[in-house]
């Protein structure tokens, strides 16, 4: 795709897109593929939401300039005995999650968590036997990610996820069948 297509697409200043694509050219991430014109290496590919193991939502999460602002402030916080959240916006992180002007937010955290539980999945079924149980509860599981990930690979078990009551309303339920 050719840089000047991206930045009328993107609204972005095009000489300042051309020097960031050349930076994720150096990362791996995309590849020039003639004179200012770029294209998706394997890696970068994990960046698009229809790629199997895409990465999207959780590099959006880590990204996302909320999280820049919480755990920018986590030594003070610390110090000061509060969690960053509750440190930086005054009230605990679900709370604040919870509220609908913070929906956004809500939603980039949860995508985030689902897709870094199914990036993480792997490594915990090659790590640990969950076939000795019958039944697994994943206490905080969010939307069910690794619950399900365990249960297709693990078909005889059963599985439970326990959430706040707000999380809970947006899970599949039909994992915990």
């Amino acid at each position: 795709t050719k840089v000047a297509d991206l930045a009328a697409q993107t609204k972005f200043r095009e000489d300042a897109l051309y020097r960031i694509l050349r930076v994720l050219e150096m990362a791996g991430i995309v590849r020039e593929t003639s004179a200012r014109a770029f294209a998706l290496t394997d890696a970068g590919s994990l960046l698009r939401t229809d790629a199997q193991g895409s990465m999207r939502y959780i590099i959006q999460y880590m990204t996302d300039p909320l999280h820049y602002k919480v755990y920018g402030s986590f030594t003070d916080s610390l110090q000061r005995g509060k969690t960053p959240f509750e440190d930086v916006l005054g009230e605990p992180v679900f709370k604040w999650f919870f509220r609908p002007e913070n929906r956004e937010e809500a939603e980039i955290f949860h995508k985030g968590m689902v897709s870094f539980s199914s990036t993480c999945a792997p490594a915990f079924l090659e790590a640990y036997d969950f076939t000795q149980f019958q039944h697994i509860i994943d206490l905080g599981g969010g939307l069910g990610g690794m619950v399900r990930a365990i249960l297709k690979a693990c078909p005889k078990l059963k599985g439970t996820i326990a959430d706040l009551p707000e999380v809970m309303e947006q899970a599949d339920h039909s994992i915990a069948a």
